[in-house]
């Protein structure tokens, strides 16, 4: 489950893509705290901290926002990258309640795919992250798929993906997560196999 992490950072008065250069070059990055609770803060983060917790904890960790003496808690709502998709640009915070539901995206990890590449397949996975509801102490880093039991030419649908009793996917229900498709070098091997089996007749 999402664990709860302190990440200090500070009010940011100045506005604009100047400014917003001004602070990359620095070691930080622009940024925005909001909820329906609060006004909008516009802030500024420390890159490498920001980083690490990511690294560690994942995108949804459940942060405790120290932003000058005031704590908030609060998730990343988006995060924005350059155009090289490896720097951090901007990030979006969503200042939540402990004890209200939140609705958020989760990625997916898969386990299990090596006995499906042993079998000739290959699991292509459609959907990255599957849309969830539940209260933040209860919000997973990630959701775990296990496809170790499954053949070529299955499918799932998030209707088939098991969560925790205390979150629910809110994700279409009959849309595909992921399908085990067959690898060349599979086909290839049936083949052989069916040629060996003509010449011994």
């Amino acid at each position: 489950m999402a664990e709860r992490v302190a990440l200090a950072i500070e009010k940011r008065q100045e506005t604009g893509s100047g400014a917003a250069a001004r602070l990359r070059r620095s070691g930080m990055i622009p940024g925005v705290v909001y909820g329906k609770s609060i006004a909008p803060i516009n802030v500024k983060v420390p890159v490498k901290e920001l980083r690490e917790i990511i690294s560690k904890h994942g995108r949804n960790a459940v942060l405790n926002l120290n932003i000058e003496g005031q704590t908030l808690a609060a998730v990343i709502k988006d995060l924005q990258h350059d155009l090289m998709g490896t720097q951090y640009e901007h990030v979006d915070f969503q200042h939540i309640l402990m004890n209200e539901v939140i609705k958020t995206k989760v990625p997916i990890r898969l386990q299990g795919e090596g006995l499906i590449e042993s079998k000739g397949g290959l699991v292509m996975l459609q959907l990255d992250e599957l849309d969830v509801e539940c209260l933040p102490d209860s919000l997973p880093e990630v959701i775990e798929i296990d496809v170790s039991d499954m053949e070529v030419g299955q499918s799932l649908k998030v209707a088939d993906i098991n969560v925790p009793e205390n979150v629910r996917i809110i994700s279409n229900p009959d849309e595909i997560v992921l399908a085990v498709m067959e690898t060349k070098s599979g086909i290839q091997e049936i083949e052989n196999e069916e040629n060996n089996e003509e010449e011994q007749l």
